[in-house]
Formats: C-alpha cells, structure tokens, sequence
C-alpha cells in the first residue's frame, strides 16, 4: 500500500513551493487529496512532480532566462514522459524521445534527428556545442530552423509547446483508459526515509514518492 502520509507531505511541498498547479492538472490534484481519483494516484504524483520541478519553474522563476537550463529541463521531462507513454514497452530512448515530439506539433517532427542530437549534446557536455539558442523577443520566427548542420532552438517557444503538450496528455489520460493504464503500471511507489543527515537541517529538493518501474512493463499491446 502507498504511503499516504509521505504522497500528502509532498502534495503539500509542492503547493508552499509553487502554488496550486494549473488545470487539467489542478482538477487532478483536487481530487486527489478528496480520494476521487481521474488520474490514478502514481500518475498523479508523477506529474506533479513534472509540474513542480519543470513547468512552474520554466513559467514562474528566472530558470526560463537561462537557455541551456531550459531546454535541459524540457528535454528531460520528454525522456520520462516518453517512456511512460510509449506504445511499444522496449522501444529505444531515442525512439521514445521522438514519438513525444509529435504532441509538440509538425516541426518538431519535421526536425526530430537535429532535437535529439541537441538532448544528447546538452546533457553530456558542460557548454552547448550542438545548437543555437535564444529567448531574445523577435527570434520566435526562425525557432527549429537548421542551417550548416546546427539547429536553432528558441527555448521560450519550446518551453511553451511543451507545456501546452503536458496540459493536453494531463487531460487525454482522464478520457483513455487503456493510457492511463499502461502509464499507472509503469511507474512504482518508492520507499522514501529520512536520511541520517537529516538531523543537521540540511534543506533539500525532496525526491516524489514514485519511480519508473524496472523492466519492461504496462505496455499497450
């Protein structure tokens, strides 16, 4: 059974921190904490991880001022929200990186091979070698264009479609079924205890009460 005690601790964490979420996931948060559930409770609580450390963040602190955080943030959102949702329970991290940037819109698709090459340089490099990048006003027009092999990414247009793209997966899991099922059993509660530095009053990120399950699991097919 899961810990309720630690699931309602971090609900509330993440409310001190950044406010309510916004709708559809606010409605799934709701209910929640009232017992009725839209969204089963291990999505709930993975999302609202998402919510607190990814898309508050990028809307409401100055992180969305620092291009190469940003699209860290954005990109590693899609990595675990691609394998969760993922039709196919052994498809590659590549595979399940680009099937999410369909929910992101045509041009994201159009450019799928240039936005991983770009994930894979900025998370394995302390300096962006792999693109250009902007959130000056006036550049949204040329966001996705590549030119002599790099491409150029406006990290406040990618920010914003991932968002929209979250929003809308929020509210597709309430309607499908069989979604929500295979994203439920993907993901584990975990057993979360007070470290032993605990005692010295150490302010951390707390970690969520739920993990990916190890293994192929909870797929479509």
């Amino acid at each position: 059974m899961p810990d309720e005690r630690v699931a309602s601790q971090y609900r509330q964490a993440v409310s001190l921190t950044y406010g309510t979420p916004r709708t559809p996931l606010s409605k799934a948060l709701r209910c929640s904490m009232s017992g009725v559930r839209p969204m089963q409770s291990k999505t709930t609580e993975y999302f609202s991880a998402i919510q607190c450390h990814v898309v508050s963040p990028l809307e409401n602190s100055t992180i969305a001022e620092h291009c190469f955080a940003a699209a860290l943030l954005v990109f590693g959102a899609i990595d675990g929200l691609g394998r969760l949702i993922h039709t196919d329970r052994e498809a590659s991290p590549g595979d399940r990186f680009k099937a999410y940037l369909q929910r992101l819109g045509e041009v994201y698709v159009a450019h799928a091979d240039a936005i991983w090459k770009l994930r894979n340089s900025l998370a394995h490099n302390a300096v962006n070698v792999a693109a250009f990048m902007s959130k000056a006003e006036g550049a949204e027009l040329h966001h996705l264009e590549e030119d002599r092999g790099r491409i150029f990414v406006h990290t406040r247009v990618l920010a914003k479609d991932f968002t929209t793209s979250f929003n809308a997966l929020s509210e597709e899991l309430e309607q499908n079924q069989a979604l929500a099922t295979c994203v439920e059993n993907r993901l584990d509660y975990a057993e979360l205890t007070d470290p032993s530095w605990r005692k010295m009053e150490v302010k951390t990120t707390e970690p969520p009460p739920i993990r990916f399950v190890q293994g192929p699991a909870g797929g479509l097919g």
